[in-house]
């Protein structure tokens, strides 16, 4: 599996807030999606605590809007 980036925000490291796409999903409804952010464990979640394994992660909305824009969608 490779993680292709799709939409990022610009910034002095490279690591910065990113949306990624695995490129070995062939059928994109079950495209799996991976958001790299910034940890907002501070925050509390509506539901309470984050489940063991899964992270609360901030990033820009100008990135999420610019990666649901590059997603295909259903022909």
């Amino acid at each position: 599996m490779r993680l292709v980036p799709i939409a990022g925000a610009s910034c002095a490291s490279a690591n910065c807030p990113t949306v990624y796409v695995n490129d070995e999903d062939q059928d994109i409804e079950d495209q799996d999606i991976f958001v790299q952010g910034y940890a907002a464990s501070e925050l509390p979640t509506p539901s309470g605590a984050v489940p063991p394994g899964e992270a609360l992660v901030r990033i820009p909305r100008a990135v999420f809007l610019a990666a649901a824009a590059k997603l295909p969608t259903q022909g």
